[in-house]
């Protein structure tokens, strides 16, 4: 046998072996993760008092939903409201977001600020951007279309409390849309949540995740006020 067909054969193995041994391993990682480990790795109440919080929100063109989500982080999370803020970067909307928004502001007060940037930028620059007016020790980024779930705050706070939370670098939730009005988005929303939270737990066994959700995922704003905060020094 020649050395190009040796090879063209190990190749071909190699693509049609990749998808199915990747697949179980997804599967029987992830088993072990659910089965094992995931009862006690549930988040706990915090024990450390309550970090302030910035929630930072991108807002392009998001006269749709902008409302529906501020009201639903400044008023249905489950975290005292004089510990977290929500700045919105409004990133050259050319609807209505800018009006809102500042009904919005009108509404909340200091508990809402919103950053206006001309020209349409990017979620990136608009993030750069709004993190030197955030006044928090931990930063969620949270999408103009999304909700957290009312305790996501003090959940993902947990992680970096525990042992071992300095070396956490950010914690991600499942993103589950509301959206569903046939029974075919049902389905296939089903089958993403599912193959989502195979891959999370897959990872999560294996200590931790490899990539997180921009729409909403929360990282400390700088090592010095994490090690505060993790030294007990942090008043409620």
């Amino acid at each position: 046998m020649l050395l190009t067909d040796y090879l063209t054969q190990i190749l071909i193995y190699t693509l049609v072996s990749y998808p199915i041994i990747g697949g179980l391993s997804f599967i029987v990682s992830s088993l072990y993760y659910w089965l094992l480990m995931e009862k006690a790795d549930q988040p706990r109440y915090l024990k450390k008092g309550t970090p302030f919080i910035t929630i930072l929100v991108p807002a392009h063109n998001e006269e749709a939903s902008i409302q529906a989500t501020i009201d639903h982080l400044a008023t249905q999370m489950n975290y005292p409201t004089d510990r977290y803020e929500i700045i919105v970067v409004n990133d050259g909307s050319t609807d209505r977001t800018g009006i809102i928004l500042e009904e919005l502001q009108a509404k909340y007060g200091q508990r809402l600020r919103t950053l206006t940037i001309i020209n349409n930028r990017g979620k990136a620059a608009g993030f750069n951007s709004a993190l030197g007016f955030a006044k928090g020790e931990f930063i969620l980024s949270n999408d103009a279309d999304s909700k957290p779930e009312v305790d996501a705050l003090w959940k993902y706070m947990y992680y970096f409390e525990r042992e071992g939370g300095a070396q956490l670098g950010a914690v991600t939730g499942n993103m589950l849309s509301i959206n569903k009005t046939t029974l075919v988005a049902e389905a296939q929303q089903n089958e993403l949540n599912s193959i989502i939270g195979l891959i999370k737990r897959s990872q999560l066994s294996y200590g931790g995740l490899f990539a997180f959700s921009g729409a909403n995922t929360m990282v400390p704003q700088s090592s010095s006020d994490r090690c505060r905060w993790l030294a007990g020094r942090t008043t409620n």
